[in-house]
């Protein structure tokens, strides 16, 4: 979990998400960020059967967010209608194997256009961004152990400037990394 930030405490799901939506909306109209958002999480009744527990919980606390206009993790009512497993048949693995049971992992949001997934055992990969349409043959690569971990490394940490793929010049144009500096997440 994440530590700091929030009273010097561990923080969980809901804390990060009511700081990074009162910093939005402090900063939002004088700083122009308009490319992105943090919506009131829902109440999980549209929350798709089989929607992995890590996933639910971000639900819940953030209906969706809108990182920028590559980067996502969808809202409650996008889960049933993202699920691509037909995309990453034969995907490469990390081992250098293929991957034969595209089932295995569940969408819940884009980087970069790709897929961000998380596996039955609840660890989250994704696939890298290698200049071509993902789902006419990309390889998947593991980048955390849970959907937490993802969630405060990548997506409020400072791992987002990796998973966007931002340089030094679009880490201080991008928006989301902004308003993570302002909430005294990033550096």
């Amino acid at each position: 979990m994440f530590e700091g930030g929030v009273g010097g405490e561990m923080a969980d799901f809901v804390e990060v998400m009511g700081l990074l939506r009162s910093t939005l909306a402090a900063h939002r109209d004088e700083l122009r960020l308009l490319d992105c958002d943090v919506p009131l999480g829902g109440d999980g009744s549209s929350v798709p059967e089989g929607t992995p527990e890590g996933v639910r919980e971000l639900v819940a606390a953030s209906d969706g967010l809108y990182l920028d206009h590559s980067c996502r993790l969808y809202s409650a009512d996008e889960l049933a209608d993202r699920q691509w497993a037909e995309g990453l048949e034969r995907a490469e693995l990390p081992d250098g194997g293929v991957l034969e049971d595209a089932s295995r992992f569940f969408y819940f949001g884009e980087a970069r256009l790709n897929p961000l997934l998380v596996d039955r055992d609840g660890s989250v990969w994704r696939v890298p961004d290698e200049g071509y349409l993902w789902f006419t043959g990309c390889r998947v690569e593991p980048i955390t152990g849970s959907v937490e971990e993802f969630f405060f490394e990548w997506i409020v940490g400072e791992r987002f400037r990796d998973l966007a793929g931002l340089d030094e010049d679009g880490a201080t144009t991008s928006h989301w990394y902004r308003v993570l500096g302002l909430a005294g997440l990033v550096s």
